[in-house]
């Protein structure tokens, strides 16, 4: 598998019962519409049931929202933990995460937009993703660096939110410019190696 094989994180699967619409359906709601378009009478038309059997699976939708966008992420955050694991090199898992955010820039902005909306339990369980990413890159940092591929005065809790914070910047340049998203990630690849590669290993 190459670096370029990276898989499309942002597709979503089709719903295939009531309690996968209950999902889908305020997901390509918000996806529509925005926040404002996300009502418990529109939730339950998009997802073909009565609005009491809504209400028994979600009180508000606070509750719908949340579930939604934590949802949505945990799925992407588990697919990329798997790709990795296919990944052999430091530096190539590295350029993986940034293409991953990357394919799920426009995904994740919205989340932070919503996340503004939703009570502070929801916008707890939204933060996971950027822990997840996080704890990624920690043990990407840690290998690179006992491997020799990466600098030997790395820290890897400091060094990785460095990290993450130029990644992040990936996802916010790819969002506002989509059409340049293969230069943008090729930029941030080199930037993000000439930071933590180990000169002395070439």
């Amino acid at each position: 598998m190459s670096a370029h094989d990276h898989p499309d994180s942002s597709t979503t699967s089709p719903p295939a019962g009531p309690a996968a619409r209950l999902v889908h359906a305020p997901r390509e709601l918000i996806m529509e519409r925005g926040l404002g378009g996300v009502t418990m009478s529109a939730v339950a038309q998009a997802a073909g049931v009565a609005r009491q059997t809504l209400y028994n699976h979600f009180p508000d939708i606070d509750s719908i929202v949340g579930t939604v966008v934590e949802s949505h992420q945990a799925e992407n955050i588990e697919r990329l933990t798997a790709f990795l694991a296919t990944v052999d090199s430091p530096a190539d898992r590295l350029e993986h995460i940034i293409r991953h955010v990357a394919a799920t820039s426009s995904h994740h902005q919205l989340a932070h937009d919503v996340q503004r909306g939703l009570s502070a339990h929801m916008q707890e369980l939204i933060g996971h993703h950027d822990r997840a990413i996080r704890v990624l890159i920690v043990s990407t940092l840690e290998e690179g660096r006992a491997r020799g591929d990466f600098r030997a005065d790395l820290d890897p809790s400091w060094d990785a939110r460095l990290v993450q914070r130029m990644i992040e910047g990936v996802g916010e340049l790819v969002t506002a410019d989509p059409d340049q998203t293969a230069d943008i990630v090729t930029a941030a690849a080199k930037t993000v190696h000439a930071a933590v590669h180990n000169r002395q290993a070439t």
